[in-house]
């Protein structure tokens, strides 16, 4: 899985030598993409996420586990009052447009309480599938403290 996700950004890289600068319609559609799918992550809505979420989709957690698609989605569970999920919140978001690719790089901060319990960098690549993008791979990894 992992030389998965490594050979799909190698290939992303090696088809486009540059990328050309994102059109602010392009950062604002697949910044609302990744919203959404955190949303309905946290909201526990399989159908929207499965929409969002490539089949194919490989995850790389902090923790160096990697997960697909099926995986991602047995941890979804809505929250309540005896255990409530994190807000998530995204920061620091830049993305880089490769024609029917595009990659989303940020900060997503989880928060218990307005008090921040994680916080993650995170490389996200998303495709375009038809009028549509979905996430394809990604890799999160703990930010540094300070």
């Amino acid at each position: 899985m992992k030389k998965r996700l490594l050979l799909t950004l190698v290939l992303l890289a090696a088809a486009c030598t540059t990328a050309s600068p994102p059109a602010e319609s392009l950062t604002r559609t697949i910044v609302a993409v990744e919203e959404a799918r955190l949303a309905a992550f946290r909201g526990d809505d399989k159908i929207v996420y499965s929409r969002l979420v490539a089949d194919e989709v490989t995850m790389v957690h902090s923790n160096g586990e990697v997960a697909g698609k099926a995986e991602e989605m047995s941890f979804m569970r809505p929250s309540t009052p005896d255990r409530p999920l994190p807000t998530l919140h995204l920061e620091d978001t830049a993305v880089r447009g490769y024609g029917a690719a595009a990659v989303l790089t940020g900060s997503l901060v989880e928060r218990r309480e307005d008090k921040v319990v994680l916080r993650l960098r995170f490389t996200n690549v998303y495709a375009r599938r038809g009028s549509d993008w979905v996430l394809v791979a990604g890799q999160l990894t703990r930010a540094a403290a300070g």
